[in-house]
C-alpha cells in the first residue's frame, strides 16, 4: 500500500513539474508576462530590477516614473513600476535597431522620479548591450524642510516663484481681455 501511494506521489510530482516547466517559457509577474519579447522575437535590450528605499531597504511600492534617454539617438522611453516594487523597461534595443543605429549603453541616462524621494539620474549603465540586464535602484527619501532636495515638486522657493509668475501672467491676460472689447473714445 505504501509503495503504491509513493508511486502516485512521484507521478503527480513529475506531472506538476512538467506543467510548470511548460508555462515557464516567459517569466510571469503579477499575472502579466514580464519578459515577453516584442513581436514574438528575441529580446534585444531590456532593463529590469527593484526599487528600494536607501534608508530602510524596503521596496518602494508607490508610483515611480522612469525615463530612459539615449543621448546618442535622442530616443526616450518612459515606463513605470508595478506595485511590488519591480520595473521593466521597454525593449530599447529593438527600438534603436529599428531606426538603423547601434546600441551605445554609455550614452544612456535613466531619470527616476518618485513622490517623497529625491530625483535620481543614472548615468553609468552596465556595459552589457543585449538581453535582459538587471539594474537595481535605491532612492533617497526627501527630508522635510530640506531646501536643497530636488524632489518631485522641487523646493518651496521655486514653487512659490512659479505661482507668482503665473498669477502675474493671469492678471495681465485678464486686463487685456477686459479692455479689448471696449470701444475707443476720442474724447479723452
Amino acid at each position: 500500500m505504501k509503495r503504491e501511494s509513493l508511486r502516485q506521489a512521484a507521478i503527480f510530482g513529475f506531472a506538476a513539474f512538467m506543467f510548470v516547466s511548460a508555462l515557464a517559457s516567459t517569466t510571469w509577474a503579477n499575472g502579466e508576462e514580464f519578459f515577453a519579447p516584442a513581436k514574438n522575437s528575441k529580446i534585444d535590450l531590456v532593463y529590469f530590477g527593484r526599487i528600494k528605499d536607501s534608508q530602510t531597504g524596503r521596496s518602494v511600492t508607490d508610483s515611480v516614473y522612469f525615463v530612459l534617454t539615449d543621448n546618442a539617438t535622442g530616443l526616450s522611453f518612459p515606463f513605470v513600476n508595478d506595485k511590488p516594487g519591480h520595473f521593466r523597461s521597454p525593449d530599447v534595443g529593438t527600438a534603436i535597431k529599428e531606426i538603423g543605429e547601434k546600441i551605445d549603453v554609455s550614452a544612456f541616462e535613466v531619470s527616476v522620479i518618485a513622490g517623497g524621494y529625491k530625483r535620481v539620474v543614472l548615468n553609468r549603465m552596465p556595459r552589457k548591450a543585449d538581453g535582459a540586464v538587471e539594474l537595481d535602484v535605491r532612492l533617497e527619501p526627501v527630508i522635510p524642510g530640506d531646501v536643497s532636495a530636488a524632489g518631485v515638486g522641487g523646493s518651496n522657493v521655486q514653487t512659490i516663484g512659479i505661482i507668482l509668475i503665473g498669477a502675474i501672467v493671469a492678471w495681465v491676460i485678464a486686463r487685456v481681455v477686459r479692455t479689448s472689447d471696449r470701444p475707443r473714445t476720442a474724447a479723452r
